[in-house]
């Protein structure tokens, strides 16, 4: 477990770390001691990140959880201040990958960097992922998170863990909502929206999701069975075109 000191955390206004393009090769060969050259200050204090670097620095963590490299990712995590949203795409690999140490990491990060006392997250904050335009689109779905690719893949284990974390997978407000966020959400790009209602479907009508969030998983399937049925009667795109969003599917898997 990474043990990050309060002090680590403190700013020095006006200095940023610019990307130093070798990480890349550093990261690709393992080569820890060349990673410490190009990341380490002498002050040892952490510095903010050049915005029109973003990328860059997401291709970096990203590639060392697919390199499957632990202790680069520790020291990655230790040495570079990376940001909510940076975090959260990391996520996403680590679930896709189905690596729960990897995953048990950037949970512990995001605790220390909200400075957070107990074991619950800001659950709303994940809702701005629909909003990253930086997020790597050919890979991820629209307004995926964490919780819900991991219930789509089937990964009980980091499901359990996710939710012991307060992660939840809130149900989709009505297609004719006019609340600020889903008026935003419209707004900024309606096929992400529609597609993002999508995905939350799949999740909460998942296995993993049903068995562990509810008390009464048949209960629960035939609720949820019945609501998708309606909305496929106002909302096409909600007509039952795969397993993960069919009601038979959904109600006799809780028989077996």
């Amino acid at each position: 477990m990474i043990c990050f000191q309060e002090d680590n955390w403190k700013e020095i206004a006006g200095k940023k770390m610019k990307f130093p393009p070798s990480l890349i090769g550093a990261i690709y060969d393992g080569n820890l001691a060349k990673l410490y050259k190009l990341l380490q200050t002498s002050d040892g204090l952490l510095r903010q990140l050049d915005d029109s670097e973003d990328r860059s620095w997401r291709e970096a963590l990203n590639l060392a959880i697919r390199m499957g490299n632990e202790e680069i990712i520790v020291n990655l995590l230790r040495l570079v201040k990376f940001d909510f949203r940076q975090i959260h795409e990391a996520l996403l690999v680590a679930v896709d990958m189905n690596l729960i140490n990897v995953v048990k990491l950037l949970l512990e990060r995001l605790d220390q960097q909200k400075g957070v006392s107990h074991n619950k997250v800001d659950i709303m904050s994940f809702s701005l992922a629909l909003f990253d335009h930086s997020i790597d689109s050919s890979r991820f779905a629209p307004g995926v998170t964490p919780l819900t690719l991991a219930c789509q893949k089937n990964l009980f284990e980091i499901v359990d863990l996710l939710m012991k974390k307060g992660h939840v997978i809130p149900n989709p407000h009505k297609i004719s909502c006019s609340c600020p966020e889903c008026l935003n959400a419209r707004q900024y790009d309606m096929l992400k929206f529609s597609l993002s209602r999508i995905n939350t479907y799949k999740g909460l009508a998942s296995r993993p999701y049903l068995s562990i969030a509810n008390e009464d998983a048949m209960l629960s399937a035939f609720k949820l069975s019945r609501e998708l049925k309606q909305l496929s009667k106002k909302e096409p795109e909600f007509k039952v075109g795969d397993s993960t969003l069919n009601p038979t599917e959904l109600t006799g898997w809780t028989r077996q």
